[in-house]
């Protein structure tokens, strides 16, 4: 990759390879990348290249930038736990973060979305679980239990929710499910509108899901459409302002632009 793409200034792996949870031909091997100062063409450039070393080298896993010159913006948007997996980043860049209870409830929830279908893997489970402090290893669906018990909802009510929407294999065309779901799946439902405002509790999750998909869109930009990948900001942020507060609306939009996935 530093071959081909001199403008890396370092490159290093993350997550399982990271961990004790790594297996052969079951686990792949996350990368990270560092500029210092990215471009739309790089980035573009970059994922190419590294779509072609999946094709035949499988076992390398997803790709994450990370641009010297956007620290900022960067650290406001990464979840802490999230970054927890990558130890190289956050020591070589001092990328200190104070985690609260909302990133805990998301971390967990991605990592439910992430392996939904791959659910038998024990010891990755066990990593997340000892990660947030969830106590001992259980199966894979009772951590949907502790989802809903950090939410503090109905967790028979949530769990049923949780499940069918997990499982749609087509997009839902309204919302008939409870607010605090929209919110979880707000990346993925942000073109529907909710017709009450949302509470407390499912602004403050709601937020933490736009971060989370801002800080994944900056990776990601080089292997989407950029277009279609603005269109989807848009939607995603559009709404804040009656959904959250015009202040996280405006400061969304600000780090987006700061990305450079917004145009100015």
């Amino acid at each position: 990759m530093k071959a081909s793409h001199p403008e890396i200034k370092d490159i290093w792996y993350r997550n399982s390879f990271c961990f004790d949870y790594w297996k052969f031909l079951k686990s792949d091997i996350d990368i990270t990348i560092v500029f210092e100062k990215s471009k739309k063409h790089l980035i573009k450039e970059i994922s190419y290249t590294h779509s072609v070393f999946r094709r035949f080298f499988p076992i390398i896993g997803e790709l994450l930038i990370y641009s010297e010159d956007l620290k900022q913006p960067l650290l406001e948007c990464v979840n802490t736990y999230e970054l927890g997996r990558d130890p190289f980043l956050i020591e070589k860049y001092e990328l200190i973060k104070k985690p609260d209870h909302y990133e805990k409830i998301i971390f967990l929830h991605k990592f439910l979305v992430a392996n939904w279908f791959k659910k038998e893997r024990p010891k990755k489970t066990a990593y997340y679980m000892e990660q947030i402090e969830l106590g001992p290893p259980k199966p894979f669906m009772d951590l949907i239990d502790d989802l809903g018990s950090l939410l503090g909802v109905d967790q028979v009510e949530f769990k049923k929710h949780y499940i069918k929407l997990m499982e749609l294999e087509e997009a839902p065309l309204e919302i008939d499910f409870p607010a605090v779901i929209y919110a979880l799946f707000y990346n993925k439902l942000c073109y529907l509108k909710m017709n009450r405002p949302l509470d407390l509790n499912e602004k403050n999750i709601l937020e933490k899901t736009v971060l989370w998909e801002l800080w994944g869109c900056y990776s990601y930009q080089g292997s989407v459409d950029f277009t279609n990948l603005q269109e989807h900001l848009k939607r995603l942020i559009g709404g804040l302002d009656t959904l959250a507060s015009e202040e996280f609306s405006n400061h969304s939009q600000s780090l987006a632009k700061q990305l450079g996935l917004l145009e100015e």
